[in-house]
């Protein structure tokens, strides 16, 4: 008999999220989690006696326009969030700046202090993306099937006369929208900031709609969770282990087992060796890949 049903390799937002659904509908799970903390990019340490840091993620959007807090009933394991507002602030050495404000009006007053035809390109490109921002949202919240993908995506991208011309941006860098959109560069440069928070450098393809999210930005807000950013991902551990879930900290993942072609468990670099009737990896592809060794779906994705 199998360990449990379900084992995760690392103990990420992602994972903890979906090992949260899992134990809440009565599932065996086991977390194996590298470091000596769950929550990967979403975690708050003590780096200064003290002082408490956001080691990764910070401003909490995306998930409030999930039901996630409230399906796995968070704020009962501790967490609470605080709406912020303002939502940015981006400082010029020039002594300039510009408020970024949930509210659309005042942020567009704030960019016309310093660029006043930027703010009314603000206003436009914000009206423009908005219903791609919320497709983008919807296509999270729906099984990734090519006629959910076109439903949320394609057909949210405008009118059959301008739908080509915002396809070819979403296939751009972020960059290159923002220089195409905006005549300022300090405009640029702060909307650009929000963008890289999400990782790819603006030059990146594929990378525009970091950007092109802005619109949600002004929709839904941004909060922060009451004690640092990790308090999400602590919340959910105690949600987990509420429900007979198990993490194992400090237990890095050294090898994948399958057999017959399925992954069956894996084994830790500390000879912990646990078996499941499914296995979810919540590390990189590229560690995923290494982890299955010489697995033929390892050998087959390098290919």
């Amino acid at each position: 008999m199998a360990d449990c049903d379900v084992l995760f390799i690392g103990a990420g937002h992602n994972a903890l999220v979906c090992a949260g659904y899992l134990a809440q509908a009565g599932y065996r799970v086991i977390l194996l989690e590298r470091r000596h903390k769950v929550g990967g990019a979403v975690v708050t340490e003590e780096i200064v006696p003290g002082f408490h840091f956001d080691l990764g993620g910070s401003a909490h959007i995306l998930i409030h326009h999930t039901p996630i807090v409230q399906d796995l009933e968070l704020a009962r394991y501790g967490l609470e969030y605080i709406d912020v507002d303002p939502l940015f602030f981006a400082p010029f050495p020039d002594g300039s700046h510009i408020t970024f404000w949930k509210d659309l009006d005042r942020t567009c007053q704030s960019i016309a202090a310093i660029a006043p035809q930027d703010a009314e390109a603000y206003y436009r490109f914000i009206k423009s993306w908005q219903p791609l921002a919320e497709g983008m949202v919807n296509s999270f919240l729906a099984p990734p099937t090519a006629g959910n993908l076109i439903k949320n995506l394609i057909l949210k991208t405008g009118n059959n006369s301008d739908r080509f011309e915002r396809l070819s941006a979403i296939l751009r860098g972020y960059g290159q929208v923002l220089r195409q959109t905006f005549h300022d560069p300090r405009v640029q440069a702060a909307i650009g900031w929000m963008a890289a928070q999400s990782g790819p450098p603006p030059s990146e393809p594929l990378s525009a709609p970091f950007a092109l999210w802005q619109p949600m930005y002004h929709q839904s807000g941004i909060r922060r969770p009451r004690g640092g950013s990790g308090m999400l991902t602590q919340a959910l551990a105690r949600m987990i282990q509420a429900h007979g879930g198990a993490i194992i900290a400090g237990a890095p993942v050294t090898r994948i087992l399958t057999e017959r072609d399925r992954a069956v468990g894996a084994e830790t670099s500390g000879g912990i060796r646990v078996t499941a009737r499914a296995v979810v990896s919540g590390a990189h592809i590229h560690t995923t890949m290494r982890l299955l060794e010489d697995a033929p779906v390892a050998g087959q994705a390098r290919r």
